[in-house]
């Protein structure tokens, strides 16, 4: 079955609007430093992701170049392009903090260690 390309693009647009939200919320939950609601948001992530991934493998570079010519098709994918733009640097800020907490920890653990074998 084929599937309308301007539904299938609506619905990772509305996919991805909630992946950012999701993504918003967990550079709030670093900061609390709630990281078990984090994980819980991440399982989440994982989902929307796999529906996007979904909707991706009826999206052909073909059938998109013949609608670009349609206003909606492309307002959709702006929306998508600013969306994943918007993402990326607030998952790279998520990733270095993270980061730098692992390091943090380990430090910890390496100071204990220590401790532990004087």
């Amino acid at each position: 079955m084929k599937k309308d390309i301007e539904q299938l693009l609506t619905d990772n647009l509305k996919n991805l609007e909630n992946l950012l939200n999701i993504i918003l919320e967990q550079k709030e939950l670093l900061i609390k430093k709630d990281y078990l609601k984090f994980q819980e948001k991440d399982e989440i992530k994982h989902g929307l992701l796999a529906r996007i991934l979904e909707n991706d493998k009826h999206l052909t570079l073909n059938n998109l170049e013949n609608k670009m010519d349609n206003n909606n098709i492309q307002e959709i994918v702006e929306k998508i392009n600013l969306i994943l733009d918007k993402m990326i640097v607030i998952e790279k800020e998520n990733a270095r903090q993270l980061a730098d907490l692992n390091m943090l920890l380990s430090g910890n653990h390496i100071e204990v260690y220590k401790k532990i074998i004087k």
